[in-house]
């Protein structure tokens, strides 16, 4: 194993014996003995990656999945000897960390200045959140994870508002503004009249 700064370890849930390690711009290893040797991995990953975390699928721990802070996530469906990406909906490749649910049907990516973006693997949402609220027709949950050339699923952003609801409300809010701004005006417009029609009596008495 190579001297360098590492971001992150692994563990194999099944066999404690089995070590994962990212050396910081050097590259991947693997330990089936307990880090007594290694192996370097390469098979599908960028070389001189930032490999910043690592989780297993809790259903299945040869599926495992890689963060790297310069392209993105990794899954690899062999106890991690080869790797794919999985990219697909990223608008970043910096990611910095992931998070799996207990039932291994949702992955989170946490990136470096764009928030967290979640990877439905079973092509629905978890149960329970927040949906978007617009008059518009919202994609399906198979439109929204659309395989991409390596056989990876879509990484869409968990929001809470649509776009095109954002540009309703700018609309309606700037419809309101120049409606109390054109009230405003007519009322001032009224009230000089009515000083002008005082005057003039004024005058004419005089």
């Amino acid at each position: 194993l190579p001297v360098g700064a590492t971001r992150t370890v692994g563990i194999s849930p099944e066999n404690s014996d089995s070590l994962f390690v990212g050396v910081e711009q050097i590259g991947f290893y693997i330990s089936r003995d307990g880090g007594v040797s290694w192996q370097q991995v390469s098979s599908g990953l960028e070389p001189n990656g930032s490999h910043r975390d690592l989780v297993f699928d809790p259903s299945n721990p040869q599926i495992v999945y890689l963060a790297d802070l310069f392209s993105g996530v990794y899954r690899s469906t062999d106890g991690g000897m080869s790797w794919e990406k999985i990219n697909n909906g990223l608008s970043t490749r910096a990611v910095t960390s992931l998070s799996i649910s207990s039932d291994g049907q949702h992955l989170y990516a946490g990136t470096n200045g764009e928030g967290v973006f979640r990877l439905d693997l079973n092509g629905t949402p978890p149960a329970g959140s927040v949906s978007t609220t617009s008059d518009h027709d919202e994609p399906s949950a198979e439109e929204t994870n659309t395989p991409t050339d390596s056989g990876g699923e879509e990484i869409s952003p968990k929001t809470d508002l649509s776009i095109e609801d954002s540009i309703d409300q700018t609309i309606s809010s700037a419809t309101f503004l120049f409606a109390g701004i054109t009230i405003v005006v007519i009322g001032c417009g009224a009230a000089v009249l009515v000083l002008r029609k005082r005057k003039r009596k004024e005058n004419e008495k005089i």
